[in-house]
């Protein structure tokens, strides 16, 4: 079938007009959903989910301070005033910031909750950054973004 050029331009506009493909995953074990509405998805993106279990993760904001304690003392990770963190809502904690090895340059977010008050949940999100500029549109496709326990679960 052959489209006429005001067909052709009307999909061309509706294909633009369309949000980036979300990402979504659902991880078996510990039964858990990863949400990122506006990230979208792509071969570089590398996403993996840790689950602890800590018998006092009664809240996001508990699991996300042992968190970011652990963090920075990792080796090689940037000055604490220069990874930015934040709640995006009452059950989900953002962390971002970028490191650089080998004179390339890699976008890190870590989604932060809490599962059943049991289980400290950690989705680390990274891919190359391929511009200086993309750390903000970066920041801003985790608006939304959540760990919520799986159906069934």
């Amino acid at each position: 079938m052959r489209l006429t050029p005001v067909s052709a331009m009307a999909a061309a506009l509706l294909l633009a007009a369309l949000p980036a493909t979300a990402y979504e995953q659902t991880f078996a074990d510990p039964g858990v959903v990863v949400s990122a509405p506006g990230l979208g998805g792509g071969p570089a993106l590398k996403v993996e989910l840790h689950a602890e279990a800590v018998p006092q993760a009664d809240s996001t904001r508990i699991c996300a301070g042992r968190f970011l304690r652990e963090l920075v003392k990792r080796p090689d990770m940037p000055d604490r005033d220069r990874i930015y963190r934040a709640p995006l809502d009452q059950a989900n904690f953002l962390v971002l910031y970028i490191l650089e090895a080998e004179g390339r340059k890699t976008l890190h977010a870590h989604l932060l909750g809490a599962l059943r008050g049991s289980q400290c949940l950690e989705a680390h999100f990274s891919r190359p950054m391929q511009s200086e500029d993309e750390a903000e549109s970066w920041r801003r496709s985790f608006a939304g973004a959540s760990l919520r326990a799986a159906p069934g679960r």
